[in-house]
């Protein structure tokens, strides 16, 4: 009957090795199914996370590129209106240049004359001209 006792109590402590043996595999296998799921978990927010800053990008770098066409066109409308505006001027100078034009006889003589005005006083006294 002792030995009986004690192969019972063998029976028993073999049992419990073995039921905690399969309790301690059954609660690894939980974590590593709670550490996989909260790992896939991770991932898929990541990935979200990433695709909505990828989006945030490409939508920043198209509105710059939009910004930076607006800008060309403005410097292009700029640029046209200044070319415009000196041609205008050039045109009104041109114009102006023409109705002031002297349009005089070419003689080449009146360059070897003497002015009109050569053979009076350069300097006329004050006293003379009161008086």
């Amino acid at each position: 009957s002792a030995e009986a006792e004690k192969e019972l109590q063998k029976q028993k402590h073999a049992q419990a090795v073995k039921e905690l043996s399969q309790q301690s595999a059954e609660k690894r296998r939980e974590l590593q199914a709670r550490e996989k799921a909260e790992s896939e978990e991770r991932e898929r927010r990541e990935a979200a996370e990433k695709a909505a800053r990828l989006q945030r990008n490409a939508e920043i770098v198209r509105l710059r590129r939009q910004m930076d066409e607006i800008k060309q066109r403005e410097v292009a409308q700029q640029r046209a209106a200044a070319e415009n505006e000196r041609k205008e001027r050039e045109h009104r100078l041109n114009v102006a240049m023409e109705q002031l034009k002297v349009e005089a006889p070419r003689d080449p003589e009146r360059l070897h004359k003497l002015p009109s005005h050569h053979g009076t006083e350069a300097y006329h006294d004050p006293l003379v001209c009161v008086t």
